[in-house]
């Protein structure tokens, strides 16, 4: 996808954004493929966007353009960005943090609102991807999640 313009992205999540608070996400959590995984959960409610306007959100951020560095910038750097970029620029913090100690490997998860059901889904930052436990580095057995 190419990137698409700031308001249209804009747009996009004022017009679809939709409030989550903390319960359904935790439902959406349970019913996930990353249920193995310990869950935290800072606020009481969360800004949940669909599917269609996550892939624009992600087209928009420049954080999978960003290099690798071993150490210094890798993957839990890379999905810190993420988070944050998300949070900050589209203030929606329904984007997680997922430590996941089973695969070594850092990523995000991003709450997703469609027709008023939650539901979670991976996220690799680094490119931008969507993943599932099937594929090798996100089994998502062990580690922890953090929504802000």
């Amino acid at each position: 996808m190419a990137r698409p313009r700031y308001w249209d992205v804009y747009r996009a999540v004022r017009d679809t954004v939709q409030t989550v608070d903390r319960q359904s996400l935790e439902n959406a959590w349970k019913a996930s493929e990353l249920s193995k995984l310990g869950l935290c959960c800072v606020d009481s409610r969360y800004r949940a966007l669909p599917l269609a306007t996550w892939k624009l959100v992600l087209a928009y951020n420049g954080v999978d353009r960003t290099r690798y560095e071993s150490d210094h910038f890798d993957c839990d750097n890379f999905a810190l960005c993420l988070a944050g970029d998300v949070s900050q620029r589209w203030k929606v913090n329904g984007i997680g943090i997922v430590l996941d100690y089973s695969a070594g490997h850092a990523y995000n998860c991003v709450l997703v609102s469609e027709d008023g059901e939650a539901d979670l889904r991976m996220v690799e930052p680094q490119t931008d991807q969507w993943v599932h436990r099937a594929v090798p580095g996100y089994s998502a057995q062990g580690g922890s999640i953090l929504f802000t």
